[in-house]
């Protein structure tokens, strides 16, 4: 026995799911002060471009003096941010 999943309700599956993460992520931002202020279109047109990525704990995301080209959203979990004094790492 085989069950069939046609190609248009397979589509109408994938856009709610796309649907609910999108509404999910716009929650989010809301949450962040300064993004309370942009639209919804511009909301979703963020959802479509936007990376998500997954750090382990002690990982390092960025390093001291060294350019970095995106902005980081912490949705879940927490960072910790040090910086090198007179070659002695200092919690900020």
């Amino acid at each position: 026995m085989f069950g069939i999943l046609h190609k248009k309700h397979y589509r109408e599956v994938l856009n709610k799911i796309d649907a609910t993460n999108n509404d999910n992520l716009i929650r989010f931002f809301r949450q962040i002060p300064f993004m309370r202020f942009f639209s919804q279109k511009f909301m979703r047109e963020l959802h479509l471009i936007l990376e998500l990525q997954t750090y382990n704990a002690n990982q390092i995301v960025f390093y001291e003096g060294v350019p970095a080209d995106f902005v980081l959203f912490v949705r879940e979990g927490s960072f910790e941010i040090t910086r090198t004094f007179d070659d002695k790492e200092c919690h900020v």
